[in-house]
C-alpha cells in the first residue's frame, strides 16, 4: 500500500484485520478467474508494520499454495499463471474500500482517498509475487526465521555510545541511520501489536476449521480401507483370513446407530453366504 495510507490506519487494528482478510479474498478471486471455477486455496499470512528503517509500514507477507481444491469435484487444480495487472487493481480497490469505511470523513481524508482512487496508482497497488521452487526444508526454515522476526535484529545495530544508536539498512547498497536512544525506542515500541491480535493468520485450506474437516474425512476413509484392503489388514487369529467389511453405517444416520437385531441379521446373512 502507498506510504500515505500507513499512518492514517496506524493502530487501527480493526481496519488492518479487514485488510488481512482482503489479501485472501483477492488471491481467491484471481485463482477462481484463472481456473474458471470456484477453488479453495491455502494461505499463511504474516503482518509486518515495519520497514528497514523501522518506520511504520503496513504490509502483508503471504505464502500461498500453487493451486487449490475444486469445491465441486473435490480435486486439486494447479495454478501456473497469475494475471498480475488484474491482481494489482483488485488489491487497490479492496484496500481503498476498507480504508474508506474506517476513516473519519474529514476533508483531508476525502481528498487523500479520492486522489489515490482516481488519479494515482492507476495500474493498482504493488503486489510483489515470487514464484519459487525452494526445497521444503529450506522453505520451512526461511518462513520460521522470517515470519516472526522483530523490527530489527542485533546484527543491524552497528554502534551504540550510550546516547545514539546507529543501524545499517539495505543488503547490497548499504546505508547508515543514526537515532537518539529515545527515537530508537520510540520506533521499536510503535510496532507492538494490540493485545491478543494475531500477527500470523491461516486462511482457506490452512485454516483450523477447514483442516479439521479434511482430517475427519481422511480418518473416515482410513478407518474403512486401512484395516480391510491394505498391508495393515487384520487377519483372523483362528483361520488367518483377512477381515472383511459386512456393512457400513455412517455416523450421520438420522435415527442413530442400528439395533443389535439388525447387526445380528447382517452377520447371519454373511455367514450363510460364506
Amino acid at each position: 500500500m502507498p506510504s500515505s495510507i500507513w499512518y492514517v490506519i496506524k493502530d487501527n487494528f480493526y481496519c488492518i484485520k479487514e485488510l488481512s482478510a482482503a489479501c485472501f479474498e483477492t488471491i481467491s478471486e484471481i485463482y477462481t478467474e484463472s481456473s474458471k471455477q470456484k477453488i479453495t486455496l491455502g494461505m499463511v499470512q504474516s503482518l509486518h508494520t515495519f520497514g528497514e528503517d523501522m518506520k511504520y509500514n503496513v504490509h502483508f507477507h503471504c505464502i500461498v499454495t500453487n493451486g487449490g481444491m475444486y469445491a465441486k469435484y473435490n480435486a486439486w487444480k494447479h495454478i501456473d499463471y497469475i494475471p498480475y495487472r488484474l491482481l494489482h487493481r483488485k488489491w487497490k480497490h479492496k484496500c481503498l474500500d476498507i480504508v474508506t469505511k474506517h476513516l473519519p470523513l474529514t476533508m483531508e481524508n476525502q481528498y487523500l482517498l479520492e486522489n489515490l482512487r482516481y488519479y494515482q496508482y492507476l495500474s493498482g497497488f504493488n503486489v510483489h509475487v515470487v514464484m519459487t521452487d525452494i526445497p521444503r526444508k529450506e522453505l520451512v526454515r526461511y518462513i520460521a526465521r522470517y515470519i516472526r522476526h522483530p523490527p530489527i535484529s542485533n546484527r543491524r545495530i552497528v554502534n551504540y555510545n550510550g546516547q545514539e544508536v546507529t543501524i545499517v539498512c539495505g543488503k547490497k547498497d548499504k546505508s547508515y541511520m543514526t537515532f537518539t536512544v529515545e527515537e530508537f525506542i520510540t520506533r521499536i515500541v510503535q510496532h507492538i501489536p494490540q493485545k491478543s491480535y494475531k500477527m500470523v493468520r491461516n486462511f482457506g485450506l490452512y485454516s483450523s476449521r477447514k483442516c479439521c474437516k479434511v482430517l475427519v474425512k481422511r480418518d473416515k476413509q482410513v478407518t474403512i480401507t486401512k484395516y480391510c484392503h491394505s498391508r495393515n489388514a487384520i487377519p483372523c487369529p483362528q483361520c488367518g483370513k483377512i477381515l472383511e467389511p459386512i456393512e457400513y453405517f455412517p455416523p450421520t444416520l438420522e435415527n442413530g446407530p442400528p439395533s443389535e437385531q439388525v447387526l445380528d441379521e447382517k452377520l447371519t446373512n454373511w455367514i450363510g453366504l460364506s
